[in-house]
Parts: C-alpha cells; structure tokens; sequence
C-alpha cells in the first residue's frame, strides 16, 4: 500500500485522494478514495506510524492494520 496527497495505491486498485483530512485535536490522518468503486478508508497518526484500513463494496468488506514506513 502506497498513498499520497494525490493518489492511493493498494494491491493491483490504485485511485485518486478523494479526501484527505486530519482531525483537530487528535492530529489523526483519515484518507478517502474509491478504487473500482470499492470504498477504502486509512486513518493513522503521523506520530506513531500505526492506523488502520477499511476496503469496502459489493463483494464485501476488510480491514486490518498498517504501520507507515518513511
């Protein structure tokens, strides 16, 4: 899994950022975008490295952790 500002890549599904928002106060990143019209979340903290990430659409739906690397 790869992402930036721009585009978000996970596995073969690669698709543009279509919201990238960090929340007050708790400094979280939350990235939005919809890969084959799946919907996949990833929020992490910036400071830790860790989150967690939602792939979602009519074949079903996943989810596990991710550690960002740098």
């Amino acid at each position: 899994m790869k992402w930036d500002r721009g585009t978000v890549t996970f596995g073969d599904l690669n698709a543009p950022v279509l919201l990238w928002q960090v929340a007050d106060g708790s400094g979280l990143i939350g990235i939005f975008a919809r890969p084959n019209n799946l919907n996949l979340q990833i929020v992490f903290d910036p400071a830790t490295g860790k989150g967690t990430w939602t792939l979602a659409g009519i074949p079903g739906q996943a989810s596990g952790t991710v550690t960002v690397e740098r």
